[in-house]
């Protein structure tokens, strides 16, 4: 499977763009995808208000253009020289409603997001444009905050940017839609692979009277099943992926996960989503947001409701 042949990465040309260019480079080299660099300039018609002229207007949107232009073309040349099919564009308007309507112009499969915040996605992703862009995506979101985490310089090579990737799983129909970008990544990048189930835990029913023992036995017999599910789905996907490892844990699965990827040293997440209304009515407030917020490494969230024709990769 191709998964991404288009990739976007809208851009700002500040720190947090360069810093977010090894991720853009290495995925499009790793897929051949073309690679599209967007900057947008904010709207200019607040300033009519501010009774500033329409040739001052005009004047200096031409060179804010003009200087947008040539500096897109440098960040381009500085990074992605060695791409074979980058394609750069200036907008002028709404970033996100530019964004969004670029998406739905050209063929785009994957959207690289970077947030600016040293304190975190918590203080700065959430409740701003790429809020407003995961919500209407109707394609795979690669988010990374640059600032978090301990690797902020790029890798010596591509394979070392996802050594180790988890792919946390419900054993549902939409852990397995999501298989075939599990498999392109790993296979891409020549990871290892971790696959993870968090069964929540039940000992909320001590409130009912429930004795420990049975809630207990309960558990243990929730990690016995999910186990051999968790095995049996490794086999139906992951059996010419070695080496693949699997593990069951019960607690609160948001934190489960985070403590996974610091335990065993994973760089790179990637999440399936339940909604069939998008992340807008699913992702905000759920697993998927608190792993995203507070992840040390890029996450990859995939919503198959929202994929046309997605299907599972013959093994």
């Amino acid at each position: 499977m191709q998964p991404f042949r288009h990739i976007l990465f809208p851009v700002d040309l500040s720190e947090t763009s360069s810093l977010m260019a090894p991720h853009a480079m290495a995925l499009a080299n790793k897929f051949s995808a073309s690679l599209h660099l967007v900057f947008v300039a904010r709207m200019f018609d607040y300033f009519s208000e501010l009774y500033v002229s329409d040739t001052v207007i005009t004047n200096f949107k031409k060179a804010v253009m003009d200087g947008a232009e040539k500096r897109l073309l440098e960040f381009a040349g500085e990074y992605f020289s060695a791409l074979p099919a980058v394609k750069t564009t200036i907008l002028t308007g709404d970033i996100a409603e530019e964004i969004l309507h670029y998406m739905q112009t050209e063929p785009i499969d994957l959207l690289v997001l970077g947030t600016h915040g040293r304190k975190g996605l918590e203080k700065v992703f959430f409740g701003s444009i790429a809020e407003r862009l995961l919500k209407a995506a109707t394609v795979p979101v690669f988010l990374v905050n640059p600032y978090r985490g301990e690797r902020l310089s790029p890798p010596a090579t591509p394979e070392e940017l996802f050594r180790r990737i988890l792919f946390p799983v419900d054993l549902t129909a939409i852990s397995t839609s999501i298989v075939p970008f599990v498999r392109s990544m790993t296979a891409a990048f020549k990871a290892e692979l971790e696959l993870l189930c968090v069964l929540r835990t039940v000992t909320y029913f001590h409130a009912l009277y429930v004795p420990d023992h049975s809630i207990f036995s309960f558990e243990e017999e929730m990690r016995v099943g999910a186990k051999r599910k968790l095995e049996e789905f490794k086999q139906t996907y992951f059996s010419t992926f070695p080496p693949t490892r699997t593990s069951v844990l019960v607690g609160d699965i948001s934190e489960k996960i985070l403590d996974h990827i610091r335990l065993k040293k994973i760089d790179l997440v990637i999440m399936g989503t339940h909604g069939r209304k998008g992340l807008d009515k699913i992702m905000f407030g759920s697993i998927a947001e608190r792993v995203a917020k507070a992840s040390p490494v890029p996450v990859l969230l995939v919503n198959p409701n929202k994929m046309d024709g997605l299907k599972v990769e013959e093994v």
